[in-house]
């Protein structure tokens, strides 16, 4: 049974968060919904875009996370070509 709510995370909320995370939460604004036993569902929090915090949409979010993937992809690439080049070039 889904609860749906809209308040500040209590200590308690704040302690099972931080058990499943595994390390302090950051930027929660408010527990969304909860389960019948209380425990946090649905967290809404800012999300860094650009470096500033902002709400997004599922939709925007998504779209964040695509373009943050495909900016780490392209970084790794470009480390392991180079790596590759350096390791091409002492082996000749």
């Amino acid at each position: 049974m889904v609860i749906l709510t809209n308040h500040s995370p209590d200590a308690r909320e704040l302690e099972i968060i931080e058990r499943q995370l595994g390390r302090k939460p950051r930027g929660i604004q408010a527990v969304a919904a909860t389960d019948g036993e209380g425990t946090p569902l649905v967290l809404r929090m800012h999300s860094l875009v650009d470096g500033k915090p902002r709400v997004l949409t599922l939709k925007e979010m998504l779209q964040e996370f695509v373009r943050h993937r495909v900016t780490v992809i392209r970084r790794r690439t470009q480390f392991l070509l180079a790596k590759a080049r350096r390791r091409k070039h002492t082996v000749q």
